[in-house]
């Protein structure tokens, strides 16, 4: 895959008849990560960088996890940094 396709990924696409956007659904795999480590991790502080780096591993780890165990195009954007991206913006929302 190269960055051109990768760059598709924020786009609309259609499959199977179906428009689905991978980054939004990316994003909603990684809030269930997110919202596990907020609750594992009750006394994190939301302006601390050092907790918002700690859920952004975390869900980054886990979103890695996925994309092996799915394959394809859609395990292999999450390896090349969809995952990350992912999780840098639901740590965000989690957080505030």
């Amino acid at each position: 895959m190269n960055p051109d396709q990768l760059d598709q990924l924020d786009r609309s696409s259609n499959v199977n008849g179906q428009t689905c956007n991978l980054s939004e659904e990316f994003e909603k795999l990684a809030q269930f990560a997110a919202q596990a480590w907020k609750e594992d991790h009750p006394e994190a502080q939301a302006d601390s960088q050092e907790d918002f780096e700690a859920c952004v591993l975390y869900v980054t780890t886990e979103m890695a996890t996925a994309g092996k165990a799915v394959g394809g195009v859609t395990g292999l954007a999450l390896l090349c940094g969809e995952g990350s991206k992912a999780a840098r913006s639901v740590c965000k929302r989690v957080f505030t």
